[in-house]
């Protein structure tokens, strides 16, 4: 399908950057006011995801760092927090 600027998308049905991201910026606000720590775990390593390719957007950096103030790492669940 050709776009307004004469480029063609591969695979039309597959959503762009800008939707992923806002998909995840959705997520990460939900996340926020949802008391599911496992739902707030999986929104946090998709933005971690998102951060390793795209380090320099700083929203999506903000909202990981609201949800991760709400549900803090339990240093327990981590292979760090106990030395092992």
């Amino acid at each position: 399908m050709a776009s307004d600027h004469g480029r063609t998308n591969p695979d039309p049905g597959m959503p762009g950057r800008a939707v992923n991201r806002l998909r995840l910026l959705d997520s990460l606000i939900k996340a926020r006011s949802s008391a599911d720590r496992g739902q707030a775990d999986e929104v946090l390593v998709e933005a971690n995801r998102w951060l390793t390719r795209y380090p320099f957007d700083v929203r999506v950096m903000e909202a990981r760092d609201r949800l991760r103030a709400v549900h803090p790492v339990d240093p327990e669940d981590t292979k760090e927090g106990n030395g092992t």
